[in-house]
Parts: structure tokens; sequence; C-alpha cells
């Protein structure tokens, strides 16, 4: 009895092992470059709501005639839109807009050009600001510089990337 085979076909292990070896060496180059994609879009997110914030806060301030802040959290890591109560406590700050928490590894710093609080950007109801640098920083790698232009109120980014 004769088994007739006829041609087979598929793929020899020696085949398979270099197609694995070409798809793995792709994704170690390809992998840790996406990973850095997604720091740098989470950097410039942040700026980007941070200019946000600074575009309602100069709105607010001159729409209702009131110095509005735009407050950075201690840590940094938040932002909030507030307000100067209208009270006999000087101190007592209403929230206009809730808090706005950064990404885990984000954080921002602000350094006004002159004497002031170093997280607090007042915008005038005449539409000007206090002018200084916001610096937002990515531990992990990355910052983005951004600049707050007193006469105009606008928070502007100086280094793209």
């Amino acid at each position: 009895m004769t088994t007739g085979s006829g041609p087979q076909s598929g793929f020899t292990l020696l085949e398979l092992i270099v197609v694995l070896v070409i798809m793995s060496t792709i994704l170690a180059v390809i992998v840790p470059r996406l990973a850095g994609r997604g720091q740098a879009a989470s950097l410039r997110g942040v700026a980007h709501e941070l200019q946000s914030l600074a575009a309602a806060a100069r709105a607010r301030a001159v729409f209702s005639g009131e110095v509005v802040g735009l407050m950075l959290s201690d840590t940094g890591r938040a932002a909030r839109l507030i307000r100067q109560a209208q009270s006999d406590d000087a101190a007592a700050l209403v929230d206009l807009v809730p808090l706005r928490r950064f990404p885990e590894a984000i954080q921002a710093e602000f350094q006004p050009d002159h004497d002031g609080d170093r997280d607090l950007m007042r915008f005038r109801p005449d539409g000007s600001a206090d002018g200084g640098e916001l610096r937002v920083v990515d531990t992990r790698g990355g910052e983005l510089l951004l600049q707050l232009v007193q006469p105009l109120g606008q928070l502007r980014l100086v280094n793209p990337s």
C-alpha cells in the first residue's frame, strides 16, 4: 500500500523564528517612541488646559469688574479659578471653577515678574494680568514654558515641542 502525499504547504520552524525576531526588533524600536509621545501629549494637554483657564479668568475679570485669580495648588498638581469673597473676611476665596487636577507626573509652577504669589496669577478688569512665567514639568522628563503677558492678560506657549 502506497501513501501518496502531495506537496505540503506551510512554514518551517526556521521561517517562523525569523519572522518573530524581525517583529520583536521592530516593536523594540517603536514602542519606546510611542510611550514618549504619550508623555508629551499629556504635558501639552495640561499646558492647553492652563491656557484655557487663563482665558476664562481674564474674560470673567473683564465681565465682572473683579480681580480673578488662577491659583495653583501647593503641590503644583492642580489649578482652579478664584475670586475674593464679598465679605469682611479678606482671606475668604470663592471657587469659580472646580479644582482641575493634572496627571500624576505633571507639575506647574508660576514665577511672577515682580514680587508676588508664586501660586497665583491675577487677572484684572482692564484685561491685564500679573506678568511672569509658568513652567509645566513632567517629572518623567520634558517641560513646557508659558509666559503670562502682562498688558494682554494672555498665557502664551514659549517653547512648543
